[in-house]
């Protein structure tokens, strides 16, 4: 069997140093309380906190793409902007090494230094792209080869040549195969207010909608008034203009259509940290403004709670925080979006209601990486099972995406699972991702009492059946092989 608790270990490494750059860059420049709610913000967003115990790059790329945003704000203090641009450029190489996302820092940070530096900017820009550029192929050696075909290219007949731009995707055939790899793969089903969308054709409104029910509201709050205080603040215009930037961007571009985008939040993971820094800024507002009234302590005191209070959805939904929406999803605010899409009859009344109970009501993904599979699900089937066992895993979205479930006391039993129906295993291990679970299968489960289940706030979100060949034979058109 496969462990990847030993790979879980970087992310969760790489999470902490998110959450200290996020609390460090804030309390340098607006005090120790901003910067205590903003670390204290980014590690109470659940599925912040979530991605950070999977064993995927997402978690390294917010790292990545914050280090990003911070260093090119640094880059512009000061007079000797020449000396600080190959160091942001660095990290603007160590982002693109990290995921394709890394590419957003170049139109954001590349706009950003011309509208507010002009000609000044210009110099900075062209170190920090060129340092990160040149990072960034050092730092890859299987793009090497497109380098040596650039040189051949070249010395053939020169860089000024009638058909040079033509040839130019063909010498850097590897960049373009890496820059194709977004869209050039299978498609992704997804979920969405009750129907089920391939990534490209999702609509517009899912990244910001997911955006706005995935995260505590009071950090949400904190967020808009950390907004207002910033605009209100001219000293440091740029700075602000520029974390704004880095939240609206990433959120734009997978509003755009035939952009892929899935696996709820973690295409736009990245800007989470950015919005923490964004609560920071009204926590720590929210604190100058009570210390005088009412004292220090109590200052402090208040804005610990509110703080502190945020953490609940990440206590309840635990370990299961990609399960996470927060208390203003209802019918009352999703209706709109409902009825623009058509569905005006009953299916999406959800009246009042919020959390996970409203997003299955209203037709959202509950789960979706198969998370809800745990150790102690399978714990408990597999000593219900006996020796010998077997079972059909559900939805498996890639080869061998059953194997990583199996457990070293599996092995000891010699049980196993399958990602086949033809397999005829006597169980069927089930999470609730709806986009590949159709009617004939969860007919099959509904059925039947579970073995082993997990569910929060009263929904189902994985559980393990019973199931004779004959009944996963029925289900076996919902299942995506």
């Amino acid at each position: 069997s496969f462990s990847f608790t030993a790979a879980r270990v970087a992310p969760a490494c790489v999470f902490a140093l998110t959450v200290f750059l996020v609390a460090r860059s804030l309390s340098r420049r607006h005090g120790f309380a901003a910067g205590a709610v903003a670390g204290g913000a980014l590690l109470l967003m659940p599925r912040s906190f979530a991605h950070a115990h999977f064993a995927a790059l997402d978690t390294f790329m917010s790292c990545a793409y914050l280090m990003g945003v911070l260093s090119a704000a640094w880059m512009m203090q000061g007079p000797r902007t020449w000396l600080r641009a190959p160091l942001a450029g660095l990290l603007l190489a160590v982002a693109l090494l990290t995921k394709l996302h890394g590419v957003f820092l170049v139109p954001l940070v590349g706009f950003w230094l011309l509208a507010f530096y002009r000609l000044r900017g210009v110099v900075p820009l062209l170190i920090w792209g060129g340092t990160g550029l040149a990072g960034f192929f050092a730092g890859w050696p299987w793009l090497w080869d497109d380098l040596r075909a650039f040189g051949r290219l070249v010395r053939a007949g020169g860089l000024f040549r009638p058909t040079i731009v033509a040839d130019l995707p063909y010498a850097f055939s590897r960049l373009t195969t890496f820059l194709g790899t977004s869209v050039d793969r299978e498609s992704i089903s997804v979920w969405y207010f009750g129907d089920s969308y391939p990534d490209t054709d999702v609509p517009w409104h899912f990244p910001w909608l997911l955006f706005a029910v995935t995260v505590p509201i009071g950090l949400h709050l904190l967020a808009l008034g950390g907004l207002g205080r910033g605009m209100r603040r001219g000293s440091e215009r740029a700075r602000d203009v520029l974390l704004i930037a880095a939240v609206l961007l990433p959120l734009v571009v997978f509003s755009l259509p035939r952009v892929p985008v899935y696996d709820g939040t973690r295409m736009f993971l990245m800007v989470f940290p950015v919005w923490a820094m964004w609560a920071g800024r009204g926590g720590g507002g929210l604190f100058d403004w009570l210390s005088p009234r009412y004292g220090v302590r109590a200052a402090a005191t208040a804005v610990t709670a509110l703080v502190l209070l945020q953490g609940y959805g990440l206590l309840h939904y635990h370990p299961f925080q990609l399960s996470y929406y927060n208390a203003a999803l209802s019918d009352v605010v999703l209706r709109p979006l409902a009825t623009i899409r058509g569905r005006t009859g009953n299916e999406h009344v959800a009246w009042a209601v919020s959390g996970l109970r409203g997003a299955e009501r209203l037709g959202l993904e509950v789960t979706y990486w198969g998370d809800t599979v745990g150790p102690e699900l399978i714990r408990r089937w597999s000593d219900a099972a006996g020796d010998g066992a077997c079972a059909v895993i559900a939805p498996t979205l890639y080869a061998g995406h059953e194997l990583v479930y199996e457990t070293e006391i599996m092995a000891r039993r010699g049980q196993h699972f399958a990602a086949s129906p033809a397999s005829h295993c006597g169980y069927l291990i089930v999470y609730n991702r709806r986009a590949y679970l159709g009617h004939e299968l969860l007919e099959v489960i509904e059925q039947r009492t579970p073995i082993a289940a997990e569910s929060r706030d009263g929904v189902w979100l994985s559980g393990a059946y019973a199931v004779p060949a004959a009944g996963l034979d029925r289900g076996a058109a919902a299942l995506p092989y």
